[in-house]
């Protein structure tokens, strides 16, 4: 029971208002909720029912705020809609059908609406998809974002967007002098790994934003490794780009104040000291950034900064191009030194 008691928490039902029953479908990724008045056999997120009391069997029944006869259940009485996600699970909620209920206090809680007019969402759903689609501004990223279809989400939200683009160009218009204080890093930033990781946590009142980063984690989660840490830095760099005039505070927070851009021109002005690191003029540095040595770690963000030094070094052979990648490189392990003890360990090894 206690999967309900969190349902009826997530969905903020009152009474009258009882969850039934729900289904889960773990290979669709789909959660049912059906939600009524008369109390019925519950069934849990695993498909186990609950046999209830003999006292709760279905009946009709009054809502004890105004007294109305509230409907039995019946399937063709009910309307499916699109909920919020929940737990990575696409939400769907079955709730009786428009106007089958009439009391005589319009507000009472009995009369509540839960779809939003002429779609298929719950009105929480419909306010989330338009928030969305006005940050991002684009349908086909939102439904790829949201897992929707993009013609559905045209028919329905073709209107809310004409209205809040036009609203936001006047907004662009009167602000095209202001400018984000900070600059978004690059993919190879080591900032988007932490962030994928968990080791860095953004406040953000972003909902888009915090959907697209428990999609990144989930991913990263099933497949660890450089290529999951790549594909999420650039879905996570591309969504600040886009967005990056509401973002100005969560960009703060993942740079700390400071591009990759910025940090590299800093160490290429002024080399980092670290004595238990071997110099830059170490052969180690040149075999690492030449591929000629094969560091073994499990950091993602020195995985993928080593595969950015090897392609760089590729590309520009000068020894001026050389020396820079090295200084990049070096003041990343002096930046995460107690992070890769055994990746420095390695290094004076080599050394040695």
């Amino acid at each position: 029971m206690q999967h309900i008691d969190f349902l009826t928490q997530f969905i903020a039902i009152q009474n009258p208002w009882k969850i039934l029953e729900t289904t889960t479908s773990q290979a669709g990724k789909r959660l049912d909720i059906l939600v009524w008045f008369a109390p019925s056999i519950q069934k849990n997120l695993f498909g186990v029912s609950d046999i209830q009391e003999e006292s709760e069997a279905c009946s009709p029944a009054s809502c004890p705020h105004c007294g109305t006869m509230l409907p039995e259940y019946a399937p063709n009485k009910t309307i499916c809609l699109r909920h919020l996600p929940l737990l990575g699970f696409a939400t769907y909620m079955h709730v009786p059908a428009p106007n089958i209920i009439h009391s005589p206090d319009p507000n009472c809680v009995c009369m509540k609406q839960w779809h939003a007019p002429h779609s298929k969402y719950t009105k929480e759903m419909a306010a989330h998809i338009t928030d969305t689609l006005q940050a991002i501004k684009d349908y086909a990223s939102t439904a790829k974002l949201l897992d929707i279809a993009e013609q559905e989400l045209r028919e329905t939200f073709q209107e809310t967007l004409d209205t809040r683009k036009a609203s936001s160009q006047k907004d662009d218009m009167s602000q095209i002098h202001v400018k984000s204080r900070f600059r978004i890093p690059d993919v190879g930033h080591p900032g988007w790994q932490r962030l994928i990781n968990g080791d860095l946590t953004i406040a953000t009142s972003s909902v888009a934003l915090q959907m697209l980063l428990q999609r990144v984690r989930n991913k990263h989660e099933i497949s660890p490794g450089i290529e999951s840490g790549i594909s999420g830095a650039k879905a996570l760099h591309d969504f600040f780009y886009k967005n990056k005039k509401l973002l100005d505070h969560e960009l703060e927070q993942l740079t700390a104040g400071q591009t990759w851009t910025e940090v590299r021109v800093a160490v290429s002005r002024k080399p980092a000291q670290d004595k238990d690191l071997p110099q830059e003029s170490e052969p180690v540095w040149q075999a690492l950034v030449s591929g000629n040595m094969q560091l073994q770690t499990h950091m993602v963000g020195l995985q993928m900064i080593m595969q950015q030094a090897y392609k760089s070094v590729q590309m520009d052979v000068s020894d001026q191009n050389k020396q820079k990648t090295i200084q990049t490189l070096r003041h990343f392990f002096i930046k995460h030194k107690k992070r890769l003890k055994k990746e420095i360990t390695q290094l004076q090894h080599y050394s040695a």
